[in-house]
């Protein structure tokens, strides 16, 4: 409240003062035209007292020093309003040049947030679609887990319904070999085993080393695993090449397209199995499927593969034996011996088991369905594999725990820091800042994008760039040091990122800060203790170590508050506005911008306000002293100014040249437009005249002259030495109408009559209009009219037409003829003047 009231105290001192000021104004102009008056008429009577008591040269030589005087006078005047000129001009200059770089400053500071806004838009886009994609991963990694979940079930379903298959033919078998040994162990007719009278199927020869070789005999129904173990205990053998050798002997007799197991029966409705085809059901049931084949296995085909499997079992078990079987069968108890009919029987049981299991399997892979990979799921699976784990469902279920555990211990230390009893600072921080300043794989993920958006980005700019500067030919001129910043960039653009070269810049500006505040004077023994401060600045910076806030996020942090602050400036600024219209009831005068911005005076890092204003106060004052000086040299200049239109010098000049064409009729006697300088009777002009220059000028020429030269003879004398020829036309024409009105010699000679003030020449186009002019003695007097001082005469506008001498001063303009009328009339054109003045000012003021 204190400061609002001061502040309109201080509005309308400065009114009351600037109306004071222009009363003075004006004033002074009314007494400086008076003065002027009063000093002319005192110069008059002073040259007339001075031409009376001296002679003709001393005249001469007082006259000579008066117009060296008005010379000096009208030099150093005019070398004065060329230094304000200038002064106003390098004024104007530097505004100029301030309102530019603010601009400047201004287009740099909206580039530069326009830059940071980008990046976090592009930031905040990849983020989130890195986010979808992990999340589209995981529920792909979920759907697999359960599917290998389900393979894995079945499978065990699988293995134990083939392990109890197994069991109950081997059970089935051993009770038919029970029946057989109870049988075979029955008495025959003659009690003696029957003869062996296999045939042989082939003979095979064995290497064993390089000089030893083995041969095997293989008779029809022989098992190659026991012709193997036959011919290994044999030859005293290892037993480790049992099963690579009977393999051999199988496939030789596979070679050789027969048969050992001729007497089995194969079960009906089953394909043929390849040997490829039996390899491979083999090796895949000796170990566990694989994710990618279980994923998309249908249970009803294993199912139904088990049953069918199991019936065929069933019906293989019990269907009826042939006739050739049992003839065989007896052939073989009355010949072979006990032992080797039951391990006969038993290796071609285990065969036909062998290839039953294997025709299972052969069918069940026929009918299972190969799966088809999407795309997705092969890029996925192309750089990872199970590794250490058992399948890729695993491995995704352990980073899945992983995940979780680090998930867990985040908010672990996140409760921790809240229950921290110090921090009592709590920021609001948004959700897509935190997941910006997490650290994690999702920094390394999304750093190889850096260069695309980084391109994509400047395309973008220097596009909405072009746009923008469409049609624009204004090319600013950049100081020096913008240009030095700019080479620095184009040198080193590596290192010309907007975000990172403002974080330098207000780094730099808050180090000076810290340095000018904790500076003082020599003279100043006070120095506060800032421990406090200080410490404060620690727990601020630990805290923002804590809450993890980024370089980017400090930098939005300092341009959202230079905003703020920008923004509560000027809501301070529009109220002073209102409140100032609202108590005067005028326009709120719009002072200059200070030296010092108003909002670097009132941030935050500055000192206190209230000494702020104090101090601006007195710049105000001190401005407000320059600009009345300003005003009244201003007025000075105008008064002491010489103004001549142009239509003004026509008609002097028009005088001058007639006033010489009537010296040079004169000096013409013969009148044929040529005269002879030398022989030139001057006497006809006056004896005063001929003792004049005229005498002078026509003895320095050597040549006849005719009237052009004549007149510009004298006129380029007259800019050298500015006695005016209208003295001696005027003077010649006295002389005349004297001796014509002389009637008899006896008479006395007359004094010269005085010659009658002519009207001034009106012209509606110029202010002001030719003074005075001579007028022919014949001439009727024009018609006399109310003449104000302006228009009977203006000694400025004399001195600089024709320059007389005081003489002719004296004979064409009479002091006396001037009434109080005239002296009021002058006044108030002079207050007219003023006032228009003061209008021209204050537009300009306010443009």
């Amino acid at each position: 409240m204190a400061t609002e009231l001061t502040r309109r105290v201080s509005q309308q001192k400065v009114q009351l003062t600037s109306s004071i000021e222009n009363m003075l104004a004006r004033e002074q102009q009314h007494e400086l035209s008076m003065t002027e008056r009063e000093h002319l008429l005192k110069e008059r009577e002073e040259y007339q007292d001075a031409v009376k008591l001296a002679s003709g040269e001393e005249a001469k030589r007082l006259a000579m020093e008066l117009r060296e005087a008005r010379a000096l006078e009208r030099e150093l005047l005019q070398k004065e309003q060329q230094q304000i000129a200038m002064r106003e001009r390098q004024r104007l200059l530097e505004e100029q040049e301030a309102f530019r770089r603010e601009q400047q400053n201004k287009m740099d500071e909206l580039r530069a947030q326009y830059e940071v806004k980008e990046r976090q838009r592009v930031a905040e886009e990849l983020a989130m679609q890195r986010a979808q994609e992990i999340e589209r991963l995981c529920e792909e990694a979920a759907i697999l887990s359960e599917r290998e979940n389900e393979r894995r079930r079945l499978q065990q379903d699988r293995f134990a319904l083939e392990e109890s298959k197994f069991l109950a033919s081997e059970m089935e078998g051993f009770e038919q070999r029970r029946v057989w040994r109870e049988t075979l162990n029955s008495p025959t007719k003659n009690n003696k085993p029957a003869p062996e009278k296999r045939p042989v199927v082939l003979v095979m020869t064995v290497d064993i080393n390089e000089s030893e070789q083995g041969t095997i005999t293989v008779h029809k129904g022989d098992a190659p695993t026991d012709l193997a173990k036959a011919f290994i205990a044999q030859h005293d053998l290892d037993e480790s090449i049992t099963a690579p050798l009977a393999k051999h002997i199988r496939k030789t007799i596979r070679d050789m397209g027969t048969s050992t197991a001729e007497n089995t029966v194969q079960p009906k409705r089953t394909k043929p199995v390849s040997r490829r085809q039996q390899r491979e059901t083999i090796a895949r049931l000796s170990r566990p499927r694989t994710a990618s084949m279980s994923a998309t296995e249908e249970p009803q085909h294993s199912r139904r593969n088990s049953a069918s499997q199991a019936a065929a079992m069933e019906r293989l078990a019990q269907r009826p034996k042939t006739a050739s079987q049992e003839k065989r069968k007896k052939k073989v108890l009355k010949d072979d011996s006990v032992f080797d009919r039951l391990h006969s029987y038993g290796d071609a049981k285990r065969k036909h088991l062998e290839q039953a299991r294997e025709a299972a399997a052969a069918n069940e892979q026929a009918s299972v369905r190969v799966p088809q990979l999407s795309t997705v799921t092969k890029q996925l699976t192309k750089s990872r594999n199970a590794g250490d784990c058992q399948n890729y469902g695993e491995k995704l279920y352990t980073e899945a725990k992983q995940r979780e555990a680090q998930l867990k211990k985040l908010r672990e230390a996140a409760a921790e820091e809240i229950n921290d009893e110090e921090a009592t600072f709590r920021p609001t921080i948004s959700k897509m800042a935190q997941r910006m300043g997490q650290d994690g794989d999702i920094v390394e993920r999304l750093g190889k994008y850096q260069d695309i958006a980084e391109k994509q980005k400047a395309k973008l700019a220097e596009m909405r760039e072009s746009e923008k500067m469409e049609g624009c030919t204004f090319a600013p001129e950049v100081n020096k040091d913008a240009r030095a910043f700019k080479t620095m960039l184009r040198r080193r653009p590596e290192q010309a990122k907007a975000h990172e070269l403002l974080f330098e810049d207000a780094k730099v500006r808050h180090e000076r800060q810290t340095e000018y505040k904790q500076w003082f004077p020599l003279d100043h023994t006070f120095k506060p203790d800032l421990s406090q401060s200080r410490a404060f600045m620690k727990k601020s910076k630990r805290i923002r170590q804590l809450d993890g806030e980024s370089r980017e996020d400090f930098i939005n942090r300092l341009v959202n508050s230079k905003k703020e602050t920008e923004a509560r400036i000027e809501e301070v600024r529009r109220g002073r506005a209102e409140a100032v219209a609202e108590y005067s009831k005028v326009k709120p005068f719009k002072a200059r911008k200070p030296p010092v911005s108003v909002a670097q005076s009132l941030s935050r890092n500055r000192g206190n306000v209230s000494d702020h204003l104090y101090a601006t106060w007195f710049e105000y004052d001190d401005m407000k002293e320059r600009r009345i000086q300003r005003e009244k040299e201003k007025a000075h200049l105008l008064a002491s100014t010489v103004h001549t239109p142009k239509r003004s010098r026509v008609l002097a000049e028009n005088l001058r040249r007639e006033a010489l064409g009537n010296i040079f009729e004169l000096l013409d006697q013969d009148g044929d437009g040529i005269i002879d300088p030398q022989e030139a009777d001057v006497t006809v002009l006056g004896d005063r005249e001929a003792e004049d220059d005229i005498a002078h000028l026509l003895a320095s020429v050597a040549t006849d002259i005719t009237s052009d030269d004549f007149i510009m003879l004298f006129t380029n004398h007259a800019h050298v030495y500015p006695i005016g020829p209208r003295m001696y036309l005027h003077r010649f024409r006295s002389l005349a109408n004297v001796e014509a009105a002389e009637p008899v010699e006896s008479e006395p000679e007359p004094e010269p009559a005085r010659q009658p003030r002519p009207a001034r020449v009106s012209n509606a186009e110029s202010k002001h209009a030719l003074s005075r002019s001579l007028t022919p003695a014949d001439e009727p007097e024009p018609a006399s009219s109310a003449m104000t001082l302006d228009e009977s005469f203006d000694f400025d506008e004399t001195v600089d037409v024709d320059m007389q001498s005081r003489s002719a001063l004296d004979e064409s303009f009479d002091f006396d003829e001037i009434s109080e009328e005239d002296l009021l009339a002058q006044q108030r054109a002079l207050e007219e003047q003023i006032r228009a003045l003061e209008a021209e000012a204050s537009a300009e003021d306010e443009f």
